[in-house]
């Protein structure tokens, strides 16, 4: 009984596991053979795409997924079974297909357009806090590159099109078109709101800028604001609140005065103990003076030593007679531009800072010029439509102060946006801003 059991089993193993020839046709919505829709048995390399008459043929081991799929269609996967003959309808993907893009022309949908166009939405747009819109092109579109081209706050990026088209900088930038109308200031997207862009489509190819003829060399970038949509009055309000500090991330600095002093007394002692007249040599086997004098001459000379032959000195050097202490019994003796030193000394002969110096500035220019800045965003909008008239109203304050001292970027916004259908053949509207 147990020998029967098992032979059982194994031949339905066997079963199982038996490699079939599966066809059928793959056909769409609209009843329709699809050509080159994709035939693949899940998880293999095994694959096919349909013929002219949407025909496929296609080896699997019964009990496995085959996969079907079509660009523009929701794919489907089916069991393979007894049967060999297995036929398949891709409906249609509403949400790819029917979106609806602003182009040159007016708008369309996605499946009708035939040039290079991508666009993002108000969606993508409102979950960043940007205080410019091209910002908010950073990284979202391909073929699209925008650096920054200024360190100032509310200064617009660079925005470039599948590559440089001149090496003009004022002229290798994408026409900016918003609402239909081409703007060619150089900071217009910085004064538009982004609660306000409902999308934002970037017109790549010569077929998709046609319209805009040579301007539009650099590629275009049409702006869509928002309108009012059907149904009672909807009145939003945002607020965001933040700090404007730099990062943690930073570079060691040597920012204290007094390592600046340390070293600048290093070089001139190694200068004028071991300097060559001859290039890419040095006197560290026979050195030029001793210890005692090169650290006495370094001392002296702090200010006024620039290096050379015959240890010269007189004009002042790379430190630029800033001097940042008070040294009590100190005297300085003019030479020129400079002075040298004598009876006291800011850096002594052993290349420490003299602990009688008196400092006369701020220990941290850090302290000075950068500062943790509060960011506030206001917005608010009243939108809403009837049968004949859609309207949207909105104002916004933006401070966005700079951590740097003297930096800051203030916006101030008002936009207005009404439609309405007077009669069946006259619509009119106001857009203003």
């Amino acid at each position: 009984m147990f020998l029967v059991l098992c032979i059982t089993a194994l031949s339905m193993t066997l079963v199982q596991a038996q490699e079939r020839t599966y066809s059928g046709v793959v056909k769409g919505s609209d009843g329709q053979p699809i050509i080159g829709a994709s035939v693949e048995v899940v998880g293999t390399t095994v694959g096919t795409s349909t013929g002219l008459d949407g025909d496929y043929t296609i080896k699997a081991n019964q009990g496995s997924k085959i996969k079907y799929s079509f660009l523009g269609t929701k794919s489907v996967t089916v069991t393979a079974g007894g049967s060999t003959t297995i036929n398949v309808t891709l409906e249609d993907d509403a949400m790819g297909l029917e979106e609806v893009v602003v182009q040159a022309f007016g708008t369309a949908k996605k499946k009708d357009l035939t040039g290079s166009v991508s666009s993002i939405d108000s969606k993508l747009i409102s979950s960043q806090s940007n205080s410019t819109l091209s910002k908010a092109l950073e990284g979202s579109i391909p073929g699209l590159q925008v650096s920054s081209v200024d360190g100032q706050p509310g200064t617009d990026m660079g925005i470039r099109i599948r590559g440089i088209g001149t090496a003009s900088q004022n002229n290798a930038n994408a026409l900016i078109v918003i609402d239909g109308v081409p703007n060619t200031n150089s900071n217009v997207l910085a004064t538009l709101n982004p609660k306000d862009v409902e999308s934002i489509t970037v017109l790549k190819d010569a077929a998709s800028t046609a319209l805009w003829g040579s301007r539009g060399a650099n590629g275009v970038v049409m702006v869509t604001t928002k309108r009012g949509q059907q149904g009672k009055a909807r009145v939003t309000f945002e607020g965001k609140w933040g700090m404007n500090m730099i990062g943690s991330n930073q570079a060691e600095l040597m920012d204290s005065p007094a390592d600046i002093y340390e070293n600048a007394w290093q070089a001139i002692y190694n200068s004028v103990r071991y300097g060559s007249d001859q290039p890419y040599t040095t006197n560290a086997g026979n050195p030029n003076m001793k210890h005692e004098e090169a650290a006495l001459f370094a001392s002296q000379h702090l200010f006024n030593y620039n290096g050379g032959a015959g240890f010269k000195y007189g004009s002042t050097n790379g430190l630029g007679n800033w001097m940042h202490y008070n040294v009590p019994g100190a005297t300085y003796t003019n030479t020129g531009t400079s002075s040298t030193m004598t009876g006291a000394y800011l850096v002594g002969t052993d290349g420490k800072l003299n602990p009688n110096a008196q400092f006369l500035g701020a220990d941290n220019w850090d302290d000075i010029f950068l500062k943790n800045k509060f960011r506030q965003e206001y917005n608010i909008s009243v939108s809403g439509a009837t049968e004949n008239t859609d309207y949207y109203l909105s104002a916004g304050y933006l401070s966005d102060p700079s951590y740097i001292l003297g930096s800051s970027f203030n916006r101030y916004n008002v936009r207005s946006n009404i439609n309405t259908q007077v009669t069946k053949w006259l619509k009119a509207g106001i857009n203003m801003a």
